[in-house]
């Protein structure tokens, strides 16, 4: 039942560390083989500054290099997969990357069939009804969850935000359920490029397949 109100299933995998945005360049990426010539040249390219690179390849990957964080999204549940390959790809050969943390993403809109339950959603987040003496009527408008201790072994956190859809058309009511499944590294003195891709790699189906169950466990308590 969820899936029909899921409007948008999104993903992004997030590096942080030391970068150089001016060499990821479509056209770098094409004479490394990752991508295809012609994919390079049909890239739509936001900006390319010494600060900040940013553009969509083949109108479903979008990537935004800084300094300090390399971004790798896609709004398309078929390109998950690839998204992953993507990004081993490149840092397999960018591998003496100093890279701190790597995060796993998950971003879902839901267009929720009528008020009632969109109303509820906020009263079973939050007791709104201890405010009724303070406020009038209050309701939810935002709410963030954050787990500091793992409950598998890894180092990171895992942050849970629920809040209205900015992606969802107003007439609806639109509800938006932000993941960040953070995976801290250990050692960042050892060869962290390599740890990282292993994080990504040994935690992507689980990642995925807690937060699918997370939004299904929240979604039957409004339904």
């Amino acid at each position: 039942m969820l899936k029909e109100y899921l409007q948008i299933n999104a993903r992004s995998i997030v590096f942080l560390g030391d970068f150089n945005p001016i060499i990821i360049q479509p056209f770098w990426l094409s004479s490394k083989k990752i991508i295809r010539e012609l994919e390079a040249k049909d890239a739509n390219v936001e900006v390319i500054h010494n600060e900040i690179v940013k553009y969509t390849i083949s109108q479903w990957a979008s990537l935004e290099i800084t300094p300090k964080r390399f971004e790798l999204k896609t709004t398309q549940e078929p390109f998950f997969e690839p998204l992953k390959d993507l990004a081993i790809s490149v840092f397999s050969i960018l591998r003496e990357t100093p890279i701190r943390a790597v995060g796993i993403n998950h971003i879902f809109h839901y267009a929720l069939p009528d008020k009632e339950r969109y109303l509820k959603l906020g009263k079973v987040l939050s007791p709104l009804d201890q405010l009724d003496s303070i406020m009038n009527d209050p309701k939810l408008l935002s709410i963030e969850f954050v787990e500091n201790q793992r409950k598998d072994s890894n180092l990171g956190h895992y942050r849970v935000r629920i809040e209205p859809s900015d992606k969802i058309p107003g007439e609806q009511f639109g509800v938006s359920l932000n993941i960040n499944d953070h995976l801290a590294i250990a050692d960042i003195d050892a060869n962290n490029t390599e740890m990282a891709l292993s994080l990504l790699k040994d935690n992507w189906l689980n990642s995925a397949n807690r937060a699918n169950k997370l939004g299904e466990e929240l979604w039957k308590k409004i339904m």
